[in-house]
Protein backbone atom coordinates (compact mmCIF):
# COMPACT_ATOMS: atom_id res chain seq x y z
CA UNK A 1 0.00 0.00 0.00
CA UNK A 2 1.25 3.46 -0.87
CA UNK A 3 2.64 5.67 1.84
CA UNK A 4 -0.01 8.04 3.12
CA UNK A 5 -2.84 5.66 2.27
CA UNK A 6 -5.35 4.06 4.54
CA UNK A 7 -7.67 1.17 3.87
CA UNK A 8 -10.56 0.22 6.06
CA UNK A 9 -13.97 -1.33 6.07
CA UNK A 10 -16.82 0.17 8.04
CA UNK A 11 -19.63 -1.86 9.62
CA UNK A 12 -21.86 -0.85 6.69
CA UNK A 13 -19.50 -2.64 4.26
CA UNK A 14 -18.13 0.61 2.92
CA UNK A 15 -14.63 0.09 1.63
CA UNK A 16 -12.66 3.28 2.06
CA UNK A 17 -9.32 4.07 0.46
CA UNK A 18 -7.88 7.49 1.05
CA UNK A 19 -4.64 8.66 -0.49
CA UNK A 20 -3.25 11.93 0.82
CA UNK A 21 -3.02 13.47 -2.64
CA UNK A 22 -5.75 11.55 -4.50
CA UNK A 23 -9.33 12.79 -4.22
CA UNK A 24 -12.00 10.11 -4.24
CA UNK A 25 -15.71 9.60 -4.30
CA UNK A 26 -17.74 6.87 -2.71
CA UNK A 27 -20.06 4.94 -4.99
CA UNK A 28 -22.29 1.94 -4.65
CA UNK A 29 -21.07 -0.93 -6.79
CA UNK A 30 -23.07 -3.84 -8.22
CA UNK A 31 -22.54 -6.05 -5.16
CA UNK A 32 -24.12 -3.42 -2.94
CA UNK A 33 -20.80 -2.66 -1.27
CA UNK A 34 -19.45 0.84 -1.31
CA UNK A 35 -16.36 1.47 -3.39
CA UNK A 36 -14.08 4.24 -4.50
CA UNK A 37 -14.24 5.78 -7.95
CA UNK A 38 -11.67 8.30 -9.09
CA UNK A 39 -12.96 10.77 -11.62
CA UNK A 40 -10.66 12.38 -14.16
CA UNK A 41 -12.02 15.30 -16.12
CA UNK A 42 -11.34 15.41 -19.86
CA UNK A 43 -11.46 18.02 -22.61
CA UNK A 44 -11.45 16.94 -26.25
CA UNK A 45 -9.95 19.37 -28.80
CA UNK A 46 -10.90 18.08 -32.25
CA UNK A 47 -12.35 19.93 -35.24
CA UNK A 48 -13.75 16.93 -37.13
CA UNK A 49 -17.35 16.23 -35.97
CA UNK A 50 -17.13 12.49 -36.82
CA UNK A 51 -13.88 12.16 -34.86
CA UNK A 52 -15.39 14.17 -31.99
CA UNK A 53 -18.19 11.61 -31.80
CA UNK A 54 -15.72 8.71 -31.78
CA UNK A 55 -13.70 10.30 -28.96
CA UNK A 56 -16.85 11.17 -26.98
CA UNK A 57 -17.94 7.52 -27.15
CA UNK A 58 -14.45 6.34 -26.26
CA UNK A 59 -14.21 8.59 -23.20
CA UNK A 60 -17.73 7.51 -22.24
CA UNK A 61 -16.68 3.85 -22.06
CA UNK A 62 -14.11 4.52 -19.33
CA UNK A 63 -15.86 4.88 -15.94
CA UNK A 64 -13.04 6.93 -14.41
CA UNK A 65 -13.27 9.63 -17.10
CA UNK A 66 -15.76 12.48 -17.17
CA UNK A 67 -16.00 14.55 -20.33
CA UNK A 68 -16.34 18.23 -19.40
CA UNK A 69 -15.89 19.94 -22.79
CA UNK A 70 -15.55 19.31 -26.51
CA UNK A 71 -14.07 22.19 -28.48
CA UNK A 72 -12.73 22.62 -31.98
CA UNK A 73 -10.08 25.33 -31.66
CA UNK A 74 -7.25 26.42 -29.37
CA UNK A 75 -8.97 29.59 -28.08
CA UNK A 76 -11.99 27.62 -26.86
CA UNK A 77 -9.65 24.94 -25.50
CA UNK A 78 -7.87 27.51 -23.31
CA UNK A 79 -11.20 28.92 -22.11
CA UNK A 80 -12.36 25.40 -21.19
CA UNK A 81 -9.00 24.65 -19.55
CA UNK A 82 -9.37 27.65 -17.23
CA UNK A 83 -13.08 27.03 -16.56
CA UNK A 84 -13.17 23.24 -16.21
CA UNK A 85 -9.67 22.53 -14.82
CA UNK A 86 -9.31 19.14 -16.59
CA UNK A 87 -6.85 16.41 -15.68
CA UNK A 88 -6.49 15.31 -19.30
CA UNK A 89 -6.75 17.01 -22.70
CA UNK A 90 -7.09 14.84 -25.79
CA UNK A 91 -6.17 16.91 -28.83
CA UNK A 92 -5.49 16.80 -32.53
CA UNK A 93 -2.46 18.61 -33.91
CA UNK A 94 -4.17 19.67 -37.15
CA UNK A 95 -6.84 22.17 -36.22
CA UNK A 96 -8.40 24.51 -38.79
CA UNK A 97 -8.28 27.44 -36.39
CA UNK A 98 -4.87 26.91 -34.83
CA UNK A 99 -1.80 24.84 -34.13
CA UNK A 100 -1.90 21.84 -31.81
CA UNK A 101 1.79 22.13 -30.87
CA UNK A 102 1.29 25.73 -29.72
CA UNK A 103 -1.79 24.60 -27.81
CA UNK A 104 0.23 21.96 -25.94
CA UNK A 105 2.72 24.66 -24.92
CA UNK A 106 -0.11 26.93 -23.72
CA UNK A 107 -1.78 24.12 -21.77
CA UNK A 108 1.46 23.24 -20.00
CA UNK A 109 2.19 26.92 -19.31
CA UNK A 110 -1.21 27.56 -17.68
CA UNK A 111 -1.83 24.16 -16.07
CA UNK A 112 1.40 22.15 -16.01
CA UNK A 113 -0.14 19.24 -14.10
CA UNK A 114 -2.72 18.66 -16.85
CA UNK A 115 -1.85 15.63 -18.98
CA UNK A 116 -1.98 15.95 -22.77
CA UNK A 117 -2.75 13.08 -25.12
CA UNK A 118 -2.20 13.80 -28.81
CA UNK A 119 -4.41 11.82 -31.20
CA UNK A 120 -3.60 12.94 -34.72
CA UNK A 121 -3.33 11.92 -38.36
CA UNK A 122 0.06 13.67 -38.43
CA UNK A 123 1.94 10.54 -37.46
CA UNK A 124 5.41 11.32 -38.83
CA UNK A 125 8.18 11.02 -36.25
CA UNK A 126 8.84 14.77 -36.44
CA UNK A 127 5.35 15.47 -35.03
CA UNK A 128 5.82 12.95 -32.26
CA UNK A 129 9.12 14.62 -31.31
CA UNK A 130 7.70 18.15 -31.51
CA UNK A 131 4.66 17.12 -29.45
CA UNK A 132 6.83 15.55 -26.77
CA UNK A 133 9.13 18.58 -26.64
CA UNK A 134 6.08 20.82 -26.30
CA UNK A 135 4.94 18.77 -23.30
CA UNK A 136 2.61 16.05 -24.62
CA UNK A 137 2.43 13.02 -22.36
CA UNK A 138 1.17 10.54 -24.97
CA UNK A 139 1.05 10.44 -28.77
CA UNK A 140 -1.25 8.21 -30.81
CA UNK A 141 -1.69 8.07 -34.57
CA UNK A 142 -5.24 8.13 -35.92
CA UNK A 143 -3.91 6.22 -38.91
CA UNK A 144 -2.28 3.33 -37.10
CA UNK A 145 -2.92 3.40 -33.38
CA UNK A 146 -6.67 3.76 -32.95
CA UNK A 147 -6.93 0.34 -31.30
CA UNK A 148 -3.96 1.07 -29.03
CA UNK A 149 -5.65 4.28 -27.85
CA UNK A 150 -8.80 2.37 -27.00
CA UNK A 151 -6.80 -0.26 -25.10
CA UNK A 152 -4.59 2.31 -23.38
CA UNK A 153 -7.18 4.79 -22.14
CA UNK A 154 -7.95 2.92 -18.93
CA UNK A 155 -4.22 2.48 -18.24
CA UNK A 156 -3.69 6.18 -18.88
CA UNK A 157 -6.50 7.03 -16.45
CA UNK A 158 -5.05 4.67 -13.85
CA UNK A 159 -1.62 6.25 -14.25
CA UNK A 160 -3.00 9.75 -13.70
CA UNK A 161 -4.93 8.55 -10.66
CA UNK A 162 -1.82 6.86 -9.27
CA UNK A 163 0.13 10.09 -9.73
CA UNK A 164 -2.31 11.88 -7.44
CA UNK A 165 -3.55 14.24 -10.14
CA UNK A 166 -7.18 13.12 -10.28
CA UNK A 167 -10.11 15.48 -10.13
CA UNK A 168 -11.80 16.80 -7.03
CA UNK A 169 -14.18 14.34 -5.44
CA UNK A 170 -17.56 14.11 -7.14
CA UNK A 171 -20.75 12.56 -5.88
CA UNK A 172 -21.88 9.56 -7.92
CA UNK A 173 -25.22 7.79 -7.79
Amino acid sequence: MARGASLGQTPSSELVLRLDTTPYVSATVASGMKGIIHILTVIIVEDSPPMQQILIKLVGTEPSLELVAVVDNPADAMTALKKDQPNLVILDLALRAGNGIDLIIDIKKHKPECRVLVFTAYDAEQYRIRSTKAGADWFFSKNRQHRELVESLSNIAAGIIASGKSAPAKETK
